[in-house]
């Protein structure tokens, strides 16, 4: 009887799981980046939802209709923890209803006066498209 002493893996099979891992691969990453993406709007939405809260004390308290995001801050100031990205415009009406229109450089975040919440618009690609809608 013969014993076989060599040990390890023929080329066939190590190329073998070199394609099932690539397959895997070329299907998964798709999938995450998507996540990734999604997640990236959320988080737009949940910061720009902040914004609103932010600024609707500051309307309630004194009165300010108008208040602008830009270069990471908001004007007149309101007391925000979190980073402050974008930039455009955050408008009340005197039933205290909101308005808002901020391009981040990728997306752009609005809200009608008559909308619940905020809503990302797809085919807005610059700054002044976005402050249109």
């Amino acid at each position: 009887m013969r014993i076989n002493k060599d040990k390890g893996f023929t080329l066939i099979e190590l190329l073998g799981v070199i394609v099932i891992l690539s397959v895997i691969i070329m299907i998964t990453v798709p999938l995450v980046q998507d996540k990734i993406e999604e997640s990236r709007k959320d988080a737009f939405v949940a910061s720009v939802d902040g914004y609103l809260r932010a600024t609707r004390i500051k309307n309630t308290e004194e009165g300010i209709t108008e208040f602008t995001v830009a270069d990471e801050s908001i004007t007149p100031s309101v007391e925000y923890r979190g980073e402050i990205q974008g930039e455009g415009i955050i408008t009340y009406d005197n039933l205290g209803k909101a308005k808002v229109n901020i391009w981040n450089g990728k997306y752009c975040a609005v809200k009608s006066y008559q909308d619940s919440s905020v809503q990302l618009v797809s085919d807005v690609d610059n700054y002044e498209a976005c402050m249109r809608r």
